[in-house]
């Protein structure tokens, strides 16, 4: 959701899941297939694949963010303090650029 409403490319989501080309395009194709995702050329450069969720596709994202932000919450509550959790949390995004 790092760029929603706007669509990403293909490329960028390949670079930011740190998966296979392959895979990506499968997973892609599976999105689309299921109405999550729409897959667009972009207008400005006829080689670059637009992608962007559905209606349904925010619908599941949301749904599977809150279930797994509740699952970690529950994994790391009695294992490190709220302090801990911030500073933790400072750099895993600082790694992920």
């Amino acid at each position: 959701m790092e760029n929603y409403p706007e669509p990403v490319s293909a490329n960028k989501l390949k670079e930011k899941i740190l998966v296979s080309n392959p895979d990506v395009t499968r997973l892609l194709d599976r999105l689309v297939k299921k109405g999550h995702v729409v897959r667009e050329t972009c207008l400005e450069n006829r080689r670059k694949i637009d992608i962007s969720l559905s209606e349904s596709g925010i619908k599941l994202y949301e749904k599977a963010h809150l279930s797994a932000k509740k699952a970690v919450r529950n994994f790391f509550e009695d294992q490190i303090s709220a302090k801990e959790a911030k500073e933790l949390r400072r750099i895993l995004h600082k790694i992920r650029g």
